[in-house]
This record gives C-alpha cells, structure tokens and sequence, in this order.
C-alpha cells in the first residue's frame, strides 16, 4: 500500500513504506513521525537532497509537503549557482531547525502552514518568485536578515513566537503581512519594499523597528497593533499609506520620518507617539487624538504664513469642517499646557477659521460677524490687519463727516467756522486737519467737540463711527497682546 498521505498531498505514492502505526496507517519515509523513520538524521537529510537533485534533474516542481524533518537540516548547498527548483514544503514540520541561508530559491516556494519549532534561518536567502509563509508558524527565532524576495512575499496570517528579524531584507514585490503575529521582538531595520506592503490587522507584541526602512510604494497598517515600544525613525514611506485605527500601546517615534505622499492617521489615540521632525505636510488626523500627541518642530504644510493641517484643504462638507476644527482644538489646548502661546495663536486661529467655513450663513453672509472677525482683526490673531482697519475707518469717518457738513461751536476752530466738501474736491489741509482731530474727540467720548454735523446724516455718522472705532481698537489691542504675550 502506498503511504497513507499520498492522496492527500499528491505526492509520495511511490515511496516505500518506513513505518506502520499498528492501526492501518502507513507512512514512506518523509511522513513517518519523528523518531520512527528507522533512518539516522544525516541518512534523511540525504534522502531529501537526493529526491530535491532528481526532481530537478526533470526540471519539475519539488513537493515536499508534509515532510517531517527528523533533524537538523541545512539547504545552503543549494546556492546561487546551483539553486533550488520549485519547492513546495507546505505544512512540513521542523522539530530541530533548518538553515536556508544564502539559498537560491530559483522559481518559487510554498511554505504555506509549515511550522518551525526550533530556529528557522533564511539570512541571504533568495526567493526568485513567489515565496509563501502562509499559516505558518515560527515557534523559535526567525531570521530574514539580507533576504530578497523578487516574487510576492507572501505572510498572511502567519505566527512568530519569538526573536524576528528582516534587517536589510528587500522585498521587490507585494510584501503581505495582513493579520500576522509577531510575538517577540521584530526587526525591519533597512528593508526596502518596492511594491505594495500590507501589515494591515498585524499584531506587534513586542518592541518593533522599523527604523531606517523605505517604502517606495503604498503602505497599510490599518487595524495594526503595537503593544511594545516601536520605532519608525528616519523611515520613508513613498507612497500612500495608512495607519487608520492602528492601536499604539506604548511609545512610538516618528523621527525625521518623511511621508511623501498622502498618509492617514485616522481614528488613532496619538498619546504615545512622537513625531520628531517628521515632515507632516501630507499626513491626516481625521478623528485622531492629537490632545496628548508629541510634538518636536514637525513640518507643518502653510496657508498664508500659519501652520496648517492637510485636513483643511480636503474638507468639503459642513461636518468635516467641524471635525478639522476639533483638531484644532486639541492641537491649541495642547499647546496652552505646555504654555507655546505662539502655536497656541496659530491653531486658534485655524479653530475659528473652520467654525467660520462650518455653517453656509458664517461662511458666505459678508455682514456675518465671524467674517467681520476674521476680516477685523484675523480673529484677534493679527495685529497689523486689525491696524489697517482701524486707520481705514479712522479716515473714512472723517470723510463722512467732512461731506455731511461741520460747523463751529466752540470758541476756538483753529479759525475754521465751517468745514465741507466741494466738487471738484481741492484739499485743504488745515480743514482735514481739524476733521480728523473733531473724529478723534467724539470717538474717544470728550465731552466738547470742536464741530458738530450740521444735519442728520452727520449724527448718523458719528454715532457709527463711535462704535465701531473703539471696538476696532479693542480688537486691536487684543491681537497685539496676543502677539506680545508669546
């Protein structure tokens, strides 16, 4: 009878029985269970390389699925010059680990549901196509260091128990890790992904690094989660990438990180992460929380001289002005906690500028007053425009005046008895003169002014212009503390 796996696996029906469990199963000498292949462990691993070298010799794939290795066993024989041919070693168990390092993997590999109780080494190993790890599980240290995988790199859903490490490891097509655990320590120090990399769903257990890698295309961690302190420093992500509802447990650095294309942050606790000059001109907050976020003079995107969110600029509805204006909130009160009142200033006025943009009457009803707060004075955050304002309506309340018509009621009008204006206009400087200081007496609420109207539009002028001048300047004082107090 043939091996009692054959039908399953497709595979060794042809082999001669090695073992007989008593209860009507047989198994060939590849799925007898360890210890009961009546073979030493060097007899095996020869009889693997010798079944690998024929298949090969027929340039057929190599199934070595199932396999149950008795040993030991180190596959650096197959080499760059004399590599490995299709090798599909699906669901084999290794009791005593493996060495596949600098193996050349010349077509392809399936190690989809293989487990590795002891340490799995695949240090300068080279996947020519597809490498798949799917399901599989790595009970003991798993090193990838110096690998390079020219196919999909396939890690869905696979185990890592202990020490993992990727350093240098190049990944020239999909990388996926989605829903991968990583139980120990992981390393990705150096790896360079060239295609799509997904850790969507990934659980870190440990202390991760990725420190120094490079994403030249789009990158998921949605969903992912980091339990230990982890490490994106000087990490380039070139693509978009995503780290919407990734759960951060315990610090995380961004530092000098750069996010070269659109990055998304959204629905993430940011309490523990640094960002630590980290250009964030392209990176989303939406629905973050930025209250206890670390901030270390990030690069910020610019509108009209402040610092902004790119939020802001993508915001279209009514609701999502709200939610960038929530950010800004949180991003100003953080600041006044940390009494920065010059970037307190800055989101404050970025707050206001999203409650104005979040109802169409604020918005577009000229006479609405968070316009004429944002026109007067930039909502109390700048002083020179809210200069200009006063001195414009200084000067047009004077010219107002001086068309309605002014006549003398003290004793003294500087030897003017009336003051008007005639067309075509000829200015007369000792009348303009005499205007602004008539202006400057009613508006400060001195109880004698030089002139008075002489009709009603004049009365009508000046108790306008009595309250808007003062309010003016209150809004002018206001933004120059503002200014100052930084």
């Amino acid at each position: 009878m043939p091996c009692c796996m054959s039908d399953a696996l497709g595979w060794c029906g042809a082999l001669p029985i090695k073992y007989n469990d008593g209860q009507g199963h047989e198994f060939c000498i590849f799925h007898a269970p360890e210890g009961k292949k009546g073979v030493e462990t060097e007899e095996f691993n020869n009889a693997v390389f010798t079944y690998i070298d024929e298949q090969k010799k027929t340039n057929q794939k190599c199934n070595l699925s199932g396999t149950i290795f008795d040993g030991y066993i180190d596959f650096s024989r197959y080499h760059e010059e004399n590599p490995l041919p299709i090798l599909h070693l699906n669901n084999a168990v290794f009791p005593f680990g493996v060495s596949f390092s600098q193996t050349s993997f010349a077509k392809g590999a399936g190690f989809s549901g293989a487990k590795f109780f002891a340490g799995a080494d695949f240090g300068g190993a080279s996947f020519q196509g597809r490498a798949s790890f799917l399901l599989a599980v790595f009970k003991d240290d798993a090193d990838f260091s110096s690998a390079r995988f020219e196919g999909e790199a396939v890690f869905k859903q696979a185990k890592f128990t202990n020490l993992t490490r990727f350093l240098n490891t190049c990944f020239c097509d999909k990388a996926d890790f989605f829903e991968t655990e990583l139980r120990g320590k992981a390393y990705f120090i150096k790896t360079m992904f060239l295609q799509k990399a997904s850790f969507a769903g990934t659980f870190f257990n440990a202390e991760t690094d990725f420190s120094t890698a490079e994403f030249f295309a789009d990158s998921d961690f949605s969903g992912a989660s980091f339990d230990g302190r982890t490490d994106f420093s000087s990490t380039s992500f070139a693509g978009e990438t995503s780290f919407a509802e990734t759960i951060f447990k315990k610090r995380v650095y961004f530092k000098n990180a750069t996010f070269k294309d659109r990055t998304l942050f959204h629905n993430v606790n940011l309490e523990d992460v640094t960002f630590d000059r980290a250009d964030l001109s392209k990176v989303s907050f939406m629905g973050a929380n930025l209250r206890k976020v670390d901030l270390v003079i990030p690069k910020w995107p610019k509108r009209h001289g402040r610092d902004m969110l790119p939020d802001e600029t993508e915001a279209r509805t009514n609701e999502e002005f709200i939610r960038v204006g929530m950010l800004y909130r949180m991003l100003k009160q953080k600041c006044k906690e940390q009494h920065d009142e010059a970037e307190a200033s800055n989101w404050h006025y970025g707050e206001k500028e999203m409650y104005r943009k979040s109802n169409s009457y604020r918005r577009f009803f000229p006479l609405s007053l968070s316009n004429l707060y944002w026109f007067s004075s930039g909502y109390g955050e700048r002083p020179v425009r809210a200069f200009v304002v006063l001195v414009f309506l200084f000067l047009t309340a004077s010219f107002l005046s001086a068309c309605s018509g002014l006549i003398c009621t003290a004793n003294s009008c500087y030897g003017i008895a009336r003051i008007g204006v005639e067309w075509p206009y000829c200015p007369q400087w000792d009348q303009i003169g005499a205007t602004m200081l008539n202006t400057l007496n009613y508006v400060t609420f001195q109880k004698e002014a030089l002139f008075h109207p002489t009709g009603m539009l004049g009365d009508l002028v000046r108790i306008v212009f009595q309250l808007l001048i003062p309010l003016q300047t209150a809004l002018l004082v206001l933004a120059v503390r503002n200014r100052f107090r930084r």
